[in-house]
């Protein structure tokens, strides 16, 4: 299973953030003091629709290579987004200045 681990990294100031991969929140917090790391696994669903009056099975997939990572807070409340592609590691560091994310396989 493909899992996402995502660090987040703050500078000692108390900034917080809100971590969202496509329109799903993964993680809020006011303020990080150290360290967070979150682990979000790709996971798929099956949707059943009617077609033609013929029920198709259609597979979902959640968090897949196309999906958007999007970073708020920091304090100066920056945005941050970035197409995650096919990168398991994330770090992502909120400092006075703004936030920051670097995608590694």
């Amino acid at each position: 299973m493909f899992v996402y681990n995502i660090l987040v990294t703050a500078d000692g100031g108390g900034a917080g953030c809100d971590v969202l991969l496509d329109d799903s929140l993964v993680f809020s917090s006011p303020a990080l003091y150290e360290d967070t790391l979150l682990r979000v696994n790709r996971y798929y669903e099956n949707d059943t629709v009617v077609e033609n009056g013929k029920q198709i099975i259609r597979e979902i997939t959640y968090f897949s290579s196309e999906s958007i990572l999007r970073v708020i807070g920091g304090v100066s409340g920056d945005t941050l987004s970035k197409r995650v592609g096919n990168n398991s590691n994330i770090e992502i560091s909120i400092n006075g200045d703004g936030v920051e994310a670097v995608l590694t396989e």
